[in-house]
């Protein structure tokens, strides 16, 4: 990544409170990253933030008639029909929301003329002859063109007039806000946590067909929940992360076969031992994460709060949609000691 670049560049943190900001300022923002980062889901997540309909258009599937309508002759001069995919002015709101944002997503995919064909709507919220509804957002998400992501270049004339933001990746804040929240497999979250820098390692020079990213973390996640033993699944994860970081992420697996006993855990918090190993730790925390319930939660959260602020964190991320553990005595005991030094 150039300088130039860098400056631009904002984590999955800070991206929303921008967005938030460049709507308000009334301009359109352009948000590009790698493939893979989650640029669609979180402008999901800030439509639904906002009670806006997302009117989701993946810019590479459309034809230019489709902004501009078709013509027709009304008896005096020739006038385009627009079709129903835009929100134009006076159309009545969406049931039970405020709004609309028109995502124009997959950008940089689109053939040079369907992005002239945007240029209306971007430029002067206009469909054809038509006024866009004055209660809808306009958004634009691509890849970046450093990328060799099948991205192309746009002109000048739309450049100078959307802000431009590069989504950037933060392990810490996937693992915590994102994976946790969502319930990921746990086995996903400890790896990731115990190896930061493979959360996102796609790489445009390289020709492997599968890479890690934040999107296909969350489909190793789904192939394989449930599976006790994953070595059966080796040739679908590799086929969907990178193979070398497969190959890590099996053998990671293995270490919760050997790990502390819950029962242990369970039967004396305060004399267990505790793993020295940093990935052991991992393993450990988000198992005991998954295995929590109403009966054990006490004993495995005075467990939780002997191992390092990180652990703690991510094991309180994990069971957070869970009113009834977070509720346990010690559950709280560990949110305050975790708020006091945050």
């Amino acid at each position: 990544m150039s300088k130039m670049n860098a400056l631009y560049t904002v984590s999955p943190k800070e991206a929303p409170m921008i967005l938030e900001k460049i709507f308000q300022s009334g301009l359109v923002p352009f948000l590009k990253s790698s493939p893979g980062r989650g640029k669609s889901a979180m402008f999901r997540a800030f439509a639904d933030k906002w009670n806006l309909e997302l009117v989701d258009i993946r810019l590479s599937m459309y034809e230019p008639q489709d902004f501009t309508g078709l013509p027709f002759d009304n008896g005096e001069k020739s006038k385009f029909k627009p079709f129903d995919l835009l929100p134009l002015e006076g159309d009545p709101l969406p049931k039970n929301k405020d709004g609309w944002l028109i995502l124009l997503d997959e950008f940089s995919h689109a053939e040079p003329e369907m992005i002239r064909a945007s240029y209306k709507l971007v430029l002067d919220r206009m469909a054809g002859e038509n006024r866009i509804h004055e209660h809808a957002l306009v958004a634009l998400a691509g890849n970046s063109v450093d990328d060799n992501a099948l991205a192309n270049n746009t002109g000048t004339a739309l450049n100078s007039r959307v802000t431009h933001l590069l989504l950037g990746s933060d392990a810490d804040y996937w693992t915590t806000q994102i994976a946790a929240t969502l319930g990921f497999d746990h086995r996903v979250i400890g790896f990731v946590s115990a190896n930061k820098d493979c959360l996102n390692d796609f790489d445009p020079d390289q020709d492997e067909h599968s890479f890690c990213s934040e999107r296909t973390w969350e489909f190793v996640s789904k192939l394989i929940k449930g599976e006790k033993d994953v070595s059966h699944l080796t040739p679908a994860i590799a086929g969907t992360i990178s193979p070398g970081v497969a190959t890590s992420f099996i053998q990671f697996c293995e270490v919760y076969k050997d790990l502390i006993d819950i029962k242990d855990v369970i039967k004396d918090p305060e004399g267990c031992d505790l793993p020295s190993e940093s990935v052991t730790r991992w393993a450990l925390v988000t198992h005991l994460a998954k295995e929590a319930d109403e009966k054990n939660i006490d004993p495995i959260a005075l467990y939780v709060d002997r191992l390092p602020i990180q652990y703690a964190m991510i094991f309180l991320q994990m069971i957070r949609g869970n009113g009834a553990l977070m509720r346990a005595p010690n559950s709280r005991k560990l949110l305050n000691r975790l708020g006091k030094l945050l």
